[in-house]
């Protein structure tokens, strides 16, 4: 069976039928999903929407993948940021952030994001820089929660996911000697996702 809502993370359960059950379902609010009233404010990195691919598939819920152009950098490390800044409905005080790196748009799981970097803030203006490191390839496929660091969770209204670089090396490849995976070329994401509750005051 299959439950879900505007906003609200999809839930997927087994149900054998042949008997009476009582099942008890129990959704998740994403506050940072497009169908729950999030928005893109701001970004960078290039726009591939006529491709399927630009930045509002970070936030729809989808397995869609929002990809930016690798430009600089060394075996795409240390590539000019590109970011993606989701407003959130309403000041909410964040409970976990979730972000799923695998790569999509065609492109092969070299381009699944590797380092990032997440920041915070209450106004747009003034920025918390919330959590960095590195996805590996283990973590593609999934959501992956990500901890942030004290005082950057509350009364937030923005959070900001910027890309520094793919999984390329991570797979063992050299885009120096070889630059046919898409990794060293493109970086992906397919979900940021944010839970938590309304911030009251």
């Amino acid at each position: 069976m299959y439950a879900s809502g505007l906003g609200y993370e999809p839930v997927v359960r087994t149900v054998h039928v042949g008997s009476t059950r009582i099942i008890n379902w129990t959704l998740q609010r994403d506050w940072a999903a497009a169908a729950g009233g999030a928005k893109v404010a701001d970004f960078s990195g290039g726009d591939d929407s006529s491709d399927g691919c630009g930045p509002d598939r970070l936030i729809d819920l989808s397995t869609a993948a929002w990809s930016s152009d690798v430009v600089a950098g060394t075996n795409s490390a240390g590539i000019a940021p590109a970011h993606n800044t989701v407003e959130l409905p309403r000041a909410v005080d964040i409970r976990e952030v979730l972000v799923d790196p695998t790569a999509g748009c065609g492109d092969d799981i070299t381009s699944s994001l590797g380092d990032y970097r997440i920041e915070t803030s209450a106004d747009g203006t003034a920025w918390t820089t919330a959590a960095e490191g590195h996805f590996k390839p283990a973590d593609t496929g999934r959501q992956n929660a990500v901890s942030l660091k004290a005082g950057t969770d509350q009364d937030i209204r923005y959070v900001r996911l910027t890309k520094l670089g793919s999984q390329v090396a991570d797979s063992g490849q050299d885009c120096a000697k070889d630059s046919t995976p898409w990794g060293c070329k493109f970086v992906d994401t397919t979900e940021l996702v944010v839970l938590g509750r309304p911030h009251q005051g």
